[in-house]
């Protein structure tokens, strides 16, 4: 847990993914590589990349910074059920009400 004054920067030089969790405050965050910052408040995540990151706290704040651990082959099963259920439910929801409501020809 890092506890950071208004304004203060703190330089992560990372060789592999890392996450940060603002629990208080405000903080400004920018990485090397990447054109986009990000601004995390209480509660937010953000996973970065390897290399240079500067998070700099926009007013008193405390952050989480640890190394991300890898994901396990049951939460991507989780994730891919969830996926294709969603499919599925859209898929169902637009051939709804598509039957036919006349005969069915034979031949």
């Amino acid at each position: 847990m890092v506890k950071l004054k208004s304004e203060q920067c703190i330089r992560i030089k990372r060789v592999r993914p890392t996450q940060i969790y603002c629990v208080a405050g405000v903080v400004w965050i920018t990485q090397q590589g990447d054109l986009h910052d990000y601004i995390l408040g209480p509660g937010d995540t953000l996973q970065v990349a390897q290399g240079l990151t500067l998070l700099t706290a926009l007013e008193p704040s405390m952050v989480e910074v640890e190394r991300a651990r890898a994901s396990t082959w049951r939460e991507h099963l989780g994730q891919l059920h969830k996926l294709a259920q969603g499919w599925i439910e859209r898929w169902a929801g637009k051939n709804r009400g598509r039957a036919r409501n006349g005969p069915v020809p034979y031949y």
